[in-house]
């Protein structure tokens, strides 16, 4: 149930199956070179536009004041620096402590930003980060074996999945919560439209608390050139993360057949299947694909796609 799939619960698992399979030695340079991997591609998944224009301004919210455009530059940049440098100076034993330090600072800063003190979102996010302090703190402050060492030690089926397959989800072939793609923002984007009339059938209890009445102008311009004789039709617009972080305590997965999948079930308590329609910004590879919203009925047809609009809402 790829819903279900958090990436704090596929570390847990891996970890629990290091745990059991392996001796102890192997076991921990396993989970060590997960944390290297995990640091590593959470720093590289972040080195695009997308995170630099969209999410550190929305990390600076909070507190009240405005990053200029100098400014939310350097900040990226530093984060990215921070995390895939940091990650990898875990395996160099000079720098090793230094880069405890500056990942401990990273995980203060989300806990700040995320948090109650923030913007007081996605919960699960929060022990998490406690529990990765912990963890970095315990398996690699004390440790005095070179990164070579740890390379040989741990089992080679860690290197693949932790390190070598997260460069899969550059070109989506790989999903976001198993390649540390944590709040990079260049994910698939989902909302879904849902016919005002139709609504009571479609939505379920609090869900209906999620839909708002009408269209942003960029999304009723997107489907006026797109579905010209039914973008009068009185749609309103679920977002759809914002409805899973507040209901279910936890972000979906921001992958677009996940996005497709969930829509599709909501398509199936609709009494016509001309009530929904599925509107997304996909993932892109950074610099090489046009930035695109598609729109998507629910037998999986696509009804039109058009250029990002300058305007879309971040």
């Amino acid at each position: 149930d790829e819903l279900r799939l958090q990436p704090w619960a596929f570390e847990i698992f891996v970890f629990l199956i290091l745990l059991a399979v392996c001796a102890p030695a192997k076991a921990r340079a396993g989970m060590q070179l997960y944390l290297v991997g995990l640091y590593l591609w959470a720093g590289l998944h972040k080195a695009q536009g997308e995170f630099i224009d969209r999410v550190v301004p929305w990390f600076a919210e909070p507190f009240d004041f405005e990053l200029s455009a100098t400014s939310t530059l350097v900040v990226g940049i530093g984060i990215v620096v921070a995390e895939a440098g940091g990650g990898l100076a875990l395996l160099l034993l000079p720098l090793r402590r230094v880069a405890v330090l500056v990942l401990l600072a990273t995980h203060l800063g989300v806990l700040l930003v995320l948090g109650p003190w923030g913007h007081d979102w996605d919960l699960n996010v929060w022990p998490w980060n406690v529990g990765q302090a912990l963890l970095l703190w315990l398996l690699f402050w004390p440790e005095r074996k070179s990164g070579f060492e740890i390379l040989q030690r741990a089992p080679k089926a860690i290197l693949i999945i932790a390190v070598i397959v997260p460069a899969l989800h550059l070109g989506a072939w790989w999903p976001a919560n198993l390649s540390h793609a944590l709040y990079a923002g260049n994910y698939a984007q989902p909302g879904f439209l849902v016919l005002q009339a139709g609504a009571p059938v479609v939505m379920k209890g609090g869900q209906r608390d999620y839909l708002a009445p009408g269209l942003p102008p960029p999304l009723r311009d997107v489907l006026e050139q797109s579905l010209s004789k039914r973008a009068g039709e009185g749609w309103g617009l679920m977002r759809v993360h914002d409805w899973a972080v507040t209901d279910l305590g936890a972000t979906i997965p921001p992958d677009a057949r996940v996005a497709r999948r969930l829509f599709w079930a909501f398509c199936e308590r609709a009494k016509s299947r001309d009530d929904l329609l599925l509107i997304m910004r996909p993932k892109r590879v950074p610099w090489v694909e046009e930035d695109i919203v598609v729109i998507e009925d629910c037998d999986g047809v696509e009804q039109g796609r058009q250029p990002l609009p300058e305007t879309w809402p971040r």
